[in-house]
């Protein structure tokens, strides 16, 4: 006999923030559903760039935030679990350089320093070792070693794995509704013993989805029977 329980939390959307809100509250205990029309990082997400920046922001509210999630992506990463871990993070740096008067960029970068920000000016010389493609007409340059990218949709998906249902459903006290778009293969992660409708988490693994909407699951998994007549793909 399995527990039945629905969700403290509905996130509704799984790109990039809806993910992250929904592996922070499953991290912290909270049984957490995440629906999405399309499934995860199938909207704006998808098209940006994974930057991860705290160069490209002046002191104040913003880069405050900028320098929690910077913090926070290491934290995050290390609750990833191994399937879905690799999400291309790159901690790579950053250098921003000017060409004509360097007083702006110097002075930009005194107060980012007085903000707790690792901003480290460096010669034009520095700036060649570091990019030695860049244009030869720079003044001065300032390394942020704490700049990092990662890949959006890998991370979007990962930390939407991380809840209690990994492929977002639209799903009620019933069955999983007819209109749900379930991403293929779908994988369920544990985080407790929860009935979903049709389908009981009770271990981590991956159920394969037919075409006709038929769910295969593993011995890992325990799926109700009623699952191959209410869990169908979009037509």
């Amino acid at each position: 006999m399995h527990r039945s329980a629905t969700p403290d939390v509905v996130v509704v959307g799984a790109g990039m923030v809806g993910a992250a809100c929904a592996e922070a509250l499953s991290a912290a205990g909270v049984r957490v559903l995440v629906i999405d029309r399309d499934g995860p990082a199938a909207g704006t997400t998808a098209s940006g760039e994974g930057n991860v920046l705290v160069s490209d922001k002046e002191p104040g509210p913003e880069l405050d935030l900028a320098v929690a999630s910077r913090a926070e992506w290491d934290v995050v990463r290390g609750r990833l679990p191994e399937q879905v871990a690799d999400i291309e993070w790159e901690a790579k740096g950053g250098v921003v350089v000017a060409t004509g008067d360097p007083e702006p960029l110097t002075a930009f970068a005194a107060k980012q320093q007085e903000a707790g920000v690792a901003a480290q000016v460096i010669t034009p010389a520095e700036v060649f070792d570091l990019e030695p493609l860049i244009t030869r007409r720079v003044t001065i340059g300032v390394h942020y070693p704490d700049d990092a990218q990662v890949q959006p949709v890998l991370a979007a998906t990962a930390l939407t794995a991380t809840s209690a249902v990994a492929a977002p459903t639209s799903v009620s006290n019933g069955p999983v509704q007819a209109h749900a778009t379930i991403v293929k293969p779908l994988t369920l992660t544990k985080v407790s013993d929860m009935d979903f409708g049709s389908i009981v988490v009770q271990d981590n693994g991956t159920a394969s989805l037919s075409n006709a909407g038929a769910l295969t699951c593993p011995a890992t998994l325990t799926c109700a029977s009623t699952v191959r007549s209410t869990l169908k793909t979009p037509p």
